[in-house]
């Protein structure tokens, strides 16, 4: 000890800042962001089904009329359940009140509306409008049906996009 400063009182015992809660450690903030993805990942793979199965619903039901169609050869009636199907398809993306009247050229383009390109040619348009109703059966329909795959091939993913998007024509 030093005699120089032996005279001079001794200090008490610093004690450490008291601790908070903020700003929290590193792993702290590991395991918020982990929680955060968890919970992004669950959502999304709720939601994600959801948003599929209509595609997947329409496609299996297509392949029904297709194979009632190889069966019995009914043009008008496998059209009939075309049309009632891709109605059904379009009243699920958008709402009743502007798809459910729809005819002839509007209803077409009300189909293309909702795919990427337009998908349907003349001859298709033709058979959806107007075939249906006549008592001669139509021609051969596998360039239809191919057309009606590509359709809901390209229908979009989520539903809930294109009936709050206003910009779209349904």
């Amino acid at each position: 000890m030093n005699p120089a400063t032996a005279d001079l009182p001794l200090r008490d015992i610093h004690l450490p800042a008291t601790l908070t809660w903020w700003p929290p450690a590193p792993g702290w903030w590991l395991l918020a962001g982990l929680c955060l993805l968890i919970g992004l990942l669950l959502l999304w793979w709720k939601k994600r089904p959801a948003t599929l199965r209509l595609q997947r619903e329409a496609r299996a039901e297509f392949k029904q009329i297709v194979q009632d169609y190889e069966q019995r050869h009914d043009g008008p009636q496998c059209l009939r359940k075309l049309n009632a199907l891709l109605r059904r398809i379009t009243l699920s993306y958008c709402p009743r009140e502007r798809v459910a009247g729809l005819t002839g050229p509007a209803w077409i383009e009300q189909l293309h509306s909702l795919s990427r390109t337009p998908v349907f040619d003349h001859e298709a348009q033709e058979l959806l409008t107007r075939a249906s109703y006549r008592a001669a059966p139509p021609g051969d329909l596998a360039p239809l049906f191919k057309q009606v795959e590509d359709w809901i091939a390209q229908l979009p993913r989520r539903v809930e996009a294109v009936q709050m998007n206003e910009a779209r024509s349904c």
